[in-house]
């Protein structure tokens, strides 16, 4: 799961619009996709890392650093969009955001915290929550 999250990472990096960029092409016999339904496979896989990978504390529960630090860094990249970023917050997703912030930032200042390539995890929670408060 991890090397998939990493694969879709490096291929959205520069999106960031993933409302409209799910849907299948059209023919003339198809329905017309509706952008941000559940037709969407980004909402889907959004969907997905909110209830199997972030909320209730399933954060907790990824055993790795490293698939912490990807599902955060999928959420993060789908949250470029607006729809989705409303999405996240109707789900409660901000306070789970807060929740995991304090103890990231508990882990970093008792120099537990364990870097990815470089990455913070406090880096990416940071950049989130401030993108919830424009």
């Amino acid at each position: 799961e991890s090397d998939l999250l990493d694969d879709f990472v490096k291929r959205f990096m520069n999106e960031y619009n993933f409302s409209d960029f799910g849907c299948a092409t059209q023919t003339e016999t198809d329905e017309v996709c509706r952008p941000s339904t559940q037709g969407n496979l980004f909402l889907q896989l959004f969907y997905t890392l909110l209830d199997f990978r972030f909320l209730d504390g399933k954060w907790q529960q990824i055993p790795s650093t490293n698939h912490r630090l990807v599902v955060l860094i999928c959420l993060r990249l789908l949250m470029r969009d607006t729809s989705f970023q409303r999405r996240f917050l109707l789900r409660g997703g901000r306070d789970e955001l807060v929740t995991i912030f304090d103890g990231e930032g508990r882990a970093h200042y008792q120099g537990t915290e364990i870097l990815r390539e470089g990455q913070y995890p406090l880096i990416h929670i940071a950049s989130m929550l401030s993108k919830m408060d424009t």
